[in-house]
């Protein structure tokens, strides 16, 4: 099953051109597992309704969702309205994330995350909806803290689209 707004390809070829990107040094095994389990915690955290996650000035967010890629951290009026859009009949919205895997790379300064996701809130006329889909992350770690570096979603085609 192809991606709505790219194929698998494009995952890949993202990753082979930004882990090369990293810089030359490797980091141990125990630097590799420490890592992971930041990002965990990271997730559990997010999980439990904290809102930490911390995001590159370069961060890219591409989500079936919205219209186009959104690039940077910063967000045009338009974009922002786009996106309390998306939230406005979801003010109980419970959000869970399940990763499946978290690769970091050697030198230890990026990481990618895959996992589902359940998000669940009632809408404006009571009705309770329940999504799931996939999700991809990027991590770049920036002065000893995880930030995320791009995020992919897509729904699973079974469930409609919000």
């Amino acid at each position: 099953m192809a991606f709505p707004i790219f194929h698998r390809s494009s995952i890949l070829l993202l990753l082979f051109l930004v882990f090369p990107l990293c810089s030359e040094a490797q980091i141990s095994n125990n630097g590799k597992a420490a890592s992971v389990k930041a990002i965990k915690e990271i997730i559990e955290k997010e999980n439990k309704g904290q809102r930490i996650f911390q995001f590159t000035d370069s961060f890219i967010l591409i989500n079936p969702a919205l219209p186009y890629p959104f690039i940077g951290r910063q967000r045009t009026k338009e974009e922002q309205q786009m996106l309390a859009d998306l939230k406005k009949d979801r003010s109980n919205e419970q959000l869970t994330r399940f990763p499946l895997r978290i690769q970091v790379a050697e030198a230890g300064d990026m990481a990618y995350e895959y996992g589902r996701y359940t998000v669940e809130y009632d809408n404006l006329s009571g009705q309770h909806i329940r999504n799931t889909g996939a999700y991809l992350h990027i991590w770049r770690k920036v002065k000893n803290s995880w930030k995320l570096e791009a995020r992919f979603n897509r729904y699973n085609a079974d469930v409609p689209q919000p």
